[in-house]
């Protein structure tokens, strides 16, 4: 009944020896009393791990299989023939003084105990039964001793962990566990691969180093937090070899790496930004160059043949010349000043008046003298407005169109007032909208 079989549970939990039961084929770790939770370790963390090759030392591993086969083979025979010598004490043959790994059940440090190990088989159920009893002499002064280094380890500013040959977390100190965010029951006795699914490749690469008797330093590996985020890390790893040579356990150091990649993030991002910076620069100045050459070759056909023509055409070449060459200077000053902008400083900026009337009037002759010679070139320039009221303040078109059309009101004797056609102007700008009657002001020479 199963009120019968919760007292054998009771029952079988305050028996004084560590008793678990493993699966006959595989040893994988099933069930476990009390006794063998609190001292061996936890069952909930580590069931079905191989009890052999992650709680016995390797040198009881061929007692322990020689035990085991034994065990199978007296059930076998038992079953065929009434031995008398098959009594129940040939059925549990006992191991004695056998080194066993103890963790506890508070994530302690991993600790060697000996203890003999009484082992039967139950042949329906494909189990064998073990039973332990610890018979390392423990003084309290060293139960002091081991109590403040356990402590010591757990505490340490830095991360450590140790894994069994098989690849699973025996033991990780409480700086590790807070750094990935997991609790005993959820780190401890789990796959290390489960904690850094995006380096599965390199984690196993990292056991073959270690396997061929190498030490690791400073390895970044990438672990996955509780939360799921990823973290980086940095590894320092050795192994604890057994006597005979084989892998026993690892001694791995873990720091946090994410300081260095941020800081690699930080670089490789400035990197790119003056990259960029190199390249706009670049950009920058064939543009410049580019418009330094306007001015070039309008001043070089202002003054070509200057000497030859008439004394109006020359002093009209001349000033086309001086203005090209202030242009020219002040396009090589405003390259300076962008240049500033590298440093981070502003060119200092000085509001200066000038004369739009001059302007326009300059670009008027210069567009005539350059098209007007030209055979099949007409040249036809006409300022107005499309309607007669002011223009919208939102209308892209609105500050020429005034400007423009106050000019051919007002400079009656500028060529502006000759053949003048229009045939097509778009400028979009953003500034406000002027009025009508102020545009005539604005060309007073």
């Amino acid at each position: 009944t199963s009120g019968q079989r919760r007292q054998m549970v009771e029952l079988f939990d305050i028996l004084p020896e560590a008793i678990c039961t493993i699966d006959a084929n595989s040893l994988a770790l099933q069930t476990a009393n009390k006794k063998f939770n609190d001292t061996i370790a936890p069952v909930s963390r580590f069931q079905g791990l191989d009890v052999l090759k992650n709680f016995i030392a390797k040198e009881e591993h061929a007692r322990f299989r020689i035990a085991i086969e034994r065990l199978t083979e007296i059930e076998d025979r038992a079953e065929n023939a009434d031995d008398i010598d098959m009594g129940p004490w040939n059925r549990t043959p006992t191991l004695r003084d056998c080194q066993t790994l103890a963790l506890g059940s508070k994530s302690d440090f991993p600790i060697w105990r000996r203890y003999d190990w009484c082992l039967a088989y139950d042949p329906d159920g494909g189990k064998i039964v073990m039973s332990g009893r610890m018979v390392t002499i423990v003084s309290a002064e060293k139960q002091s001793s081991e109590r403040e280094l356990l402590d010591f380890l757990n505490k340490a500013p830095i991360a450590m962990h140790w894994l069994s040959g098989t690849g699973h977390v025996l033991w990780a100190n409480e700086t590790e566990m807070n750094v990935l965010g997991y609790t005993a029951e959820e780190y401890i006795g789990k796959p290390i691969m489960n904690f850094c699914p995006d380096e599965q490749e390199l984690v196993l690469e990292i056991f073959k180093t270690l396997g061929s008797g190498n030490t690791i330093k400073d390895v970044p590996v990438r672990f996955r937090t509780k939360s799921g985020d990823i973290k980086h890390l940095l590894i320092d790893s050795n192994v604890n070899w057994n006597p005979d040579g084989s892998f026993k356990h690892t001694r791995c150091f873990i720091r946090d790496d994410t300081a260095r990649k941020v800081r690699e993030a930080r670089l490789e991002e400035r990197h790119q930004s003056l990259e960029e910076l190199a390249r706009a620069k670049d950009r920058f100045m064939r543009k410049v160059f580019h418009e330094i050459k306007t001015p070039c070759h309008l001043l070089s056909g202002a003054l070509e043949g200057v000497d030859e023509r008439d004394a109006a055409d020359a002093l009209a070449a001349l000033a086309d010349a001086r203005h090209q060459a202030r242009a020219l200077r002040d396009l090589v000053d405003d390259a300076v000043d962008a240049s500033l902008f590298d440093d981070g400083r502003v060119p200092p900026v000085t509001p200066a008046r000038f004369s739009l009337y001059q302007r326009v009037n300059h670009l008027c002759r210069q567009l005539h003298r350059e098209l007007a010679p030209r055979p099949g070139v007409e040249f036809r320039v006409t300022f107005g407005l499309s309607s007669g009221a002011a223009p919208a303040a939102e209308g892209p078109r609105r500050v020429l169109l005034v400007e423009a059309n106050a000019a051919q009101r007002t400079v009656a004797k500028s060529m502006l007032a000759k053949d003048v056609k229009c045939e097509c102007v778009a400028v979009a700008d953003a500034a406000a909208a002027l009025q009508a009657a102020a545009g005539p002001a604005r060309f007073d020479a």
